[in-house]
Order: C-alpha cells, then sequence, then structure tokens
C-alpha cells in the first residue's frame, strides 16, 4: 500500500500520544513516591549500606544490560551502617545514581564514587559523586524544589520530582542534603543519615565496581 500524507499524520499522532502516556506515567509514578516520602511512617532499622548500595547498582548493571547506553562505573569508598528505613533509604540512592547516569554527556562513560564518612553528632555523611554535566550556576538549592528541572531546556526528560524525593526522604530521617560542584566537573550529593547505634566500617573495594 503506497504511503500517503494521512498515514504518515496518523503514525506521527500516534508516536506523540505514546511519548505524552509515558510523561503521564512517570510523572503519576512520581507524585506517588513525593506522597510516600512525604507522608508514609518510616520505620527505621540498623542498614548495612554496602549492601544496600551493592544491591542498587547491580540493579542498575541489569538495566544497562538491556540498553545501548555505556554501563556506569561505580568506585565504592568506606561505607558505614546507618541508621534509617531501608525501602526509603533505597529509594534515595536510586534516585541519585539514576539522576548521575541520566546528566551524563553522549558517549561518556558515568563514573560514580559512592562512599560515607563519620561526622560529628552520631551522624554519617554520604557522598555520591559524578562526572555529569553539572549543574547550572545558582541552581545548586533550587534543584530541591517540587517540578525544578535545571536542564529543561537541553532535552532531558523528567518530571522535577526526583530529588525533592530524596530532599524529603533525607529531612524525615533528620538530616540534609546538598549538592556542590566537583573540582574535576561533574556534580558532589551529600547527604546525612545517623549512623547504626553499633556502626560497621565496611572499607573500599579495591577495583571499581563495573556495572
Amino acid at each position: 500500500m503506497p504511503d500517503t500524507a494521512a498515514q504518515r499524520d496518523a503514525v506521527d499522532s500516534l508516536s506523540r500520544i505514546v511519548r505524552a502516556s509515558g510523561r503521564m506515567r512517570h510523572l503519576i509514578n512520581d507524585l506517588l513516591a513525593y506522597t510516600t516520602s512525604r507522608n508514609a511512617m518510616i520505620a527505621p532499622v540498623d542498614v548495612r549500606l554496602r549492601d544496600l548500595v551493592r544491591d542498587v547498582t547491580t540493579a542498575r548493571a541489569d538495566l544497562a544490560a538491556t540498553g545501548a547506553a555505556p554501563a556506569p562505573v561505580f568506585t565504592l569508598g568506606r561505607l558505614h551502617d546507618v541508621h534509617a528505613d531501608p525501602v526509603l533509604l533505597r529509594q534515595l540512592v536510586d534516585n541519585l545514581i539514576n539522576n548521575a547516569v541520566k546528566y551524563t554527556a553522549a558517549g561518556v562513560v558515568p563514573s560514580i564514587g559512592i562512599s560515607s564518612e563519620r561526622i560529628v553528632g552520631d551522624l554519617v555523611r554520604v557522598d555520591i559523586t559524578d562526572n555529569g554535566i553539572g549543574i547550572p550556576a545558582g541552581q545548586h538549592e533550587a534543584i530541591f524544589n517540587n517540578f525544578h528541572r535545571a536542564h529543561r531546556s537541553a532535552g532531558y526528560a523528567g518530571t522535577g520530582l526526583g530529588l525533592a524525593i530524596c530532599k524529603r526522604i533525607v529531612e524525615r530521617h533528620g538530616g540534609a542534603i546538598v549538592a556542590v560542584d566537583n573540582p574535576g566537573g561533574g556534580t558532589r550529593f551529600a547527604f546525612t543519615l545517623p549512623k547504626a547505634p553499633q556502626s560497621v566500617v565496611h572499607h573500599p573495594v579495591k577495583a571499581n565496581v563495573r556495572s
């Protein structure tokens, strides 16, 4: 059957509907996640942060294996046990890793470092660093606001709720989260959580965790 302008218009319209449906699905999922992070009761327990981080990075590896994008390289430093809700903590780490991978320039292999250290007040500070495109000047605080998208004009998809969810999760545990520039490029997210009462330090792995 010969291709007609009407058929091409129909295909274009269907493609737009599919893309719009996908965006709406992501928005609904993020709204549900934000509502959960804001209102759901939290049940903190002692969490082996290294085990949780390994689970999240392995899942990211499995996801990368199904696509054409380069698989991220993870470097795990010292990771201290924390006292947190494991479900919300997993969502927090997953959101920050996904954010780091998403905002990496095309053709660049995402390189993500995850480590922690004990600080005053029985807190653990967790650092997640990346080699991404960074945050525009003046937006390092605004990125945690609801629906804020720092790179809206650059064509990156998103709802602008991912980092707002991260902030809410951290604050519900009595901590704080900030974003600063990496000296060598990219971004460093740092957040604080209560340390586990019997905190154990899990030392760095000898090599990059490639996923």
